[in-house]
């Protein structure tokens, strides 16, 4: 396949997966037929959802969400024509959660059809193949690595492991965890997204199992160059980084000590946490405006958290939407004292 790109959501409305403002770079129009989308879908009003998801489409044609969003709100509509149509347009895009497809009730009135079964083949083919391209891109791919001051690659270092945001790259999210990852003495990491993100100059982390494999594979990278504490490393990310971070962390229970989300995301479909074992779960800081459209799913979140046993604190900022608090050094601090003490 060509490109196998997926703009995540920000908030899960139903099972569908609705466009929010996710990147700063995106045009102004972006970000309005977004809000426009979600608040139709909100509504269940299907010919303005359908007319701005359209808009969307002519805006970002190979984004495979927009697609796969488009086929929902259709299939909501009662139009199984095109709900098949734009399904299989976004399979042929690059969409393979098969996952989601099986249990999305927004596409309950396509079940028994074959276009419906042919996306799903179709979808499940593309995900059990490795993707020549995907793959050559993440072995010309290293990590941006940043050492503390003094630092001695022989004694084992806490690592952070911190994921951009749509749209910028590995040195956005460097420049802003330098600081802080010095105070504790960490080795930063931010790996390098191998796909670019259309309507930006940057990058987007992909399906989640394409973003898994970056991750691990820079964790790998940098224990191959460095001796790693392997009870301190943590995992942190901005907006759809904040997303990855969460699902990584649920994929890969043990691997990371705290998890400290800023303005994430999570699907009703997501990976879920899994319970703490033997009473020692990982620390979650997760950090949210209180006006980002995320906020309540934050709030649900750090609940779940709590009752699997694992040390969850919300942090809300009043007033702040879909950015870093003020101050993101001194939260950062924070955040990190709270993870790793």
């Amino acid at each position: 396949m060509n490109r196998r790109t997926t703009l995540r959501a920000l908030l899960a409305l139903g099972a569908c997966l609705p466009l929010l403002s996710a990147a700063p770079a995106q045009a102004p129009d972006v970000e309005r037929l977004n809000a426009e989308f979600v608040a139709a879908y909100r509504a269940e009003d299907w010919p303005t959802a359908i007319a701005r998801g359209s808009a969307l489409a002519e805006a970002l044609p190979r984004e495979p969400v927009v697609a796969y969003n488009l086929a929902c709100v259709h299939a909501r509509a009662g139009q199984p024509d095109p709900a098949v149509k734009w399904l299989a347009r976004s399979v042929e895009l690059g969409f393979d959660d098969v996952a989601q497809m099986r249990s999305d009730p927004d596409l309950d009135s396509l079940r028994g059809t074959e276009g419906y079964a042919a996306a799903l083949r179709d979808a499940a083919a593309r995900g059990a193949g490795a993707d020549p391209e995907f793959e050559a891109l993440l072995a010309a791919s290293e990590p941006l690595i940043v050492t503390p001051p003094g630092h001695d690659p022989a004694v084992p270092a806490t690592v952070i492991v911190a994921l951009h945001g749509y749209g910028v790259d590995a040195t956005d999210i460097a420049d802003t965890w330098r600081e802080p990852a010095a105070h504790v003495g960490a080795v930063l990491v931010a790996p390098r997204t191998v796909r670019r993100a259309e309507g930006t100059d940057g990058f987007t982390w992909g399906p989640d199992h394409e973003a898994e494999r970056i991750v691990l594979r820079a964790l790998e990278q940098v224990r191959g160059k460095l001796a790693v504490d392997p009870g301190r490393v943590v995992v942190t990310g901005f907006s759809q980084g904040g997303h990855v971070a969460l699902e990584v962390a649920a994929r890969n229970p043990g691997t990371f000590r705290g998890v400290i989300p800023v303005a994430a995301f999570r699907r009703s479909s997501d990976t879920p946490v899994p319970a703490a074992a033997g009473g020692s779960g990982t620390a979650f800081y997760v950090v949210i405006g209180a006006e980002d459209r995320a906020a309540a799913d934050n709030r649900a979140l750090v609940e779940e958290l709590r009752s699997r046993g694992h040390r969850a604190q919300l942090v809300l900022f009043e007033g702040l939407g879909h950015a870093f608090p003020p101050d993101p050094a001194y939260e950062m601090h924070r955040a990190l004292h709270f993870v790793l003490d």
